[in-house]
């Protein structure tokens, strides 16, 4: 039975708390007085779910055009990105399936840790303009995967998708397996994409320039592993294709979709991403160096450098050798510190030896936005403490000022002049013979969306 209660008994029950000063609340302070206007809280609405527009989600897969099987003697692979008429793409759950196997003589052969260290080199194309070309792309993807991705991803992802595990189970995958790597160009991962030449209006009448990917395979004794003994590493990729989504707008919703799609009022659109340049300079065995890194960009992110052995790269018999950051004990590093643009960064060198590997630690968990001065209870982190002394070491300059909000451009820039950026070591005893320096610096870019005319492809930001 429903009980109503008269609303004259609700009056007079009102009155009656707010004379006895808002019941439990009391009576209101001058302090919520001069808070401003009361807020009430999202969470006391009735939900408004948004009607998404009527569109069509297509998962199509696209064999690259260059000719399989490849192999050492063409480790060149491309594929241009299929143009047709009023298409939308969406690459963010993009997948690139390369089927693998190695071999040798005389021996047993794995692919290495990580399928993507195969690749030495990959580039984005646009009108032969370079949207992207990251060098020592092996080096840098498996760099971020280490410090980005937590534990638990890489006994899942890691080993389910790009070929993470034992020497064992490598060994049995080199017979041919099949992997799923993900899309290499931040650019394409920003937001949908329409491949159609466009203005804020609708369809422009010029037509979309081609797009192209390229991929340069790394030679077969830097990432193919083998048992002691063995000779004549090889590989041979027999499929290569790419999947990704294809939006297919109702009539009606183009000129719609188009005119909100544009993120800037100009023409071409403005699509800015965040991408990597890499470099690798050697060390000495001097027990004080002054490095300077020749880069000329108008907003840094952050500069990763680590320490790693130089004469190992074409060893087959050396495992995960992409994968070893060289801690302090094994180089005997006490110290580091930037200089940008005259100034030391930080304005002490960070301690890097021993009791003192913390400093750095630190470091590392700020520029990658995992420490809060008044968080105890943090989440895991990606590279523990125990491995970021030994083989997960790595040196950082955060030019964010804006710790909290890593979308934002920054502006710390070198592109004035030459030598703007140096990194400063202080070792002792002298450190071993033998040992290189890679670079990987991130940095904001600009990508003119089909450019034309007096349009720049690309900006350096």
């Amino acid at each position: 039975m429903v009980v109503r209660v008269p609303f004259v008994a609700l009056k007079f029950n009102l009155t009656l708390e707010m004379a006895s000063g808002y019941g439990i609340l009391g009576f209101s302070s001058s302090w919520a007085e001069h808070a401003g206007s009361s807020v009430i809280p999202p969470e006391y609405f009735v939900p408004n779910h948004h009607m998404g527009f009527r569109v069509t989600r297509k998962r199509v897969k696209r064999f690259v055009d260059t000719n399989m099987p490849v192999d050492p003697t063409n480790p060149i692979i491309r594929w241009r990105v299929p143009n047709a008429a009023a298409s939308v793409l969406d690459f963010r759950q993009a997948v690139v399936w390369v089927t693998v196997n190695v071999g040798c003589t005389g021996g047993t052969a794995a692919p290495c840790n990580l399928i993507w260290n195969m690749f030495e080199r990959v580039r984005l194309d646009q009108a032969n303009n370079y949207i992207e070309d990251r060098r020592y792309f092996n080096f840098e993807e498996t760099m971020r995967y280490w410090m980005t991705t937590m534990p638990e991803q890489q006994l899942t992802q890691g080993t389910g998708l790009y070929g993470f595990g034992s020497l064992a189970q490598r060994q049995v995958k080199g017979l041919g397996w099949k992997y799923a790597l993900p899309m290499p160009f931040a650019s394409l991962t920003r937001t949908v994409l329409p491949f159609f030449a466009a203005t804020a209006t609708g369809l422009a009448p010029a037509g979309m320039q081609d797009i192209t990917f390229q991929w340069e395979v790394a030679p077969p004794n830097t990432w193919v592993e083998t048992t002691l003994g063995a000779l004549n590493p090889t590989w041979t990729i027999t499929s290569m294709e790419i999947e990704y989504d294809e939006l297919i707008l109702e009539a009606g919703n183009l000129r719609s979709f188009v005119s909100k799609w544009f993120a800037t009022a100009g023409t071409p659109p403005q699509i800015m991403f965040k991408t990597h340049w890499s470099l690798i300079l050697p060390l000495t065995t001097a027990v004080e160096q002054d490095l300077p890194i020749d880069c000329k960009f108008q907003s840094i992110i952050t500069v990763n450098a680590i320490i790693r052995p130089a004469n190992t790269l074409t060893s087959t018999i050396v495992y995960n050798k992409l994968e070893t950051f060289m801690g302090p004990a094994l180089t005997n590093l006490v110290t580091y510190q930037w200089e940008v643009n005259g100034t030391l960064w930080p304005d002490k060198p960070v301690n890097t030896g021993g009791a003192q590997t913390t400093e750095a630690y630190v470091h590392y968990l700020m520029a990658n936005h995992m420490f809060h001065s008044r968080r105890i209870n943090e989440q895991v982190t990606p590279i523990d403490f125990n491995s970021f002394q030994n083989d997960k070491f790595i040196m950082i300059f955060n030019g964010n000022p804006h710790p909290f909000n890593p979308n934002l451009i920054t502006p710390t820039a070198t592109h004035l002049a030459n030598n703007q950026l140096h990194l400063k070591l202080q070792f002792n005893p002298a450190p071993p013979p033998n040992l290189q320096l890679v670079f990987h610096i991130q940095h904001w870019k600009v990508w003119n969306y089909n450019s034309r005319g007096s349009n720049r492809m690309i900006v350096e930001v």
